[in-house]
């Protein structure tokens, strides 16, 4: 499958078009049914399935109509072939949003998965707490962020919004190591 997207990319409309694509396509299906069950005990595994494949659909149904005029003379298919991101944008978000509130809505009950996490945190109980947490992460971000900042700078084109991107790099570096010193300064202070 990757071998033959590979090969039809250039058919396509070349590399960019085709990542785009994919992306409106695919992350929305999958991301937004994943977070909607997080927030709601109506929502299990299948009505995950149901709006990807719905989004699916919809998605390969109306490249194939654009593709072989199915529907010769239809405004909306102008419209879409001439919207090409839009399109995609628009499938990949309102049709699984659409496939998920109507799933929530003519749901009955709580899901199994929902009980199950319900019962799972009723028997949690938290660890004790630990006398200090750690500041690596932080310093790892810190020193990241500033190697980002250090390359902005050596760039030729764009020069001036490189540079104002670098100084807020470097800015917010420096935040999260004033953060992270007084902190360990606070914490070693016993009062």
């Amino acid at each position: 499958m990757v071998t033959l997207l590979a090969l039809c990319v250039s058919y396509l409309g070349g590399v960019e078009k085709v990542v785009l694509a994919l992306v409106m396509l695919v992350i929305g299906p999958m991301i937004i049914p994943a977070v909607w069950g997080l927030f709601s005990p109506r929502i299990g595994p299948k009505s995950v399935w149901v709006a990807v494949l719905v989004a699916a659909a919809v998605a390969g149904g109306s490249k194939l109509a654009i593709a072989y005029s199915l529907l010769p003379g239809s405004a909306l298919l102008g419209w879409i072939a001439t919207h090409g991101q839009l399109t995609n944008a628009m499938v990949g978000f309102l049709v699984p949003v659409g496939a998920m509130l109507l799933q929530e809505l003519g749901a009955r009950g709580t899901s199994p998965g929902w009980k199950r996490l319900a019962e799972h945190q009723a028997r949690y109980e938290p660890p004790a707490a630990e006398g200090r947490v750690s500041t690596l992460p932080a310093m790892i971000v810190a020193g990241t962020i500033a190697m980002l900042a250090v390359l902005g700078l050596g760039a030729s084109e764009q020069r001036g919004v490189l540079l104002l991107f670098s100084a807020l790099l470097l800015l917010v570096g420096g935040i999260i190591v004033w953060v992270y010193r007084r902190q360990a300064r606070m914490s070693s202070d016993p009062q």
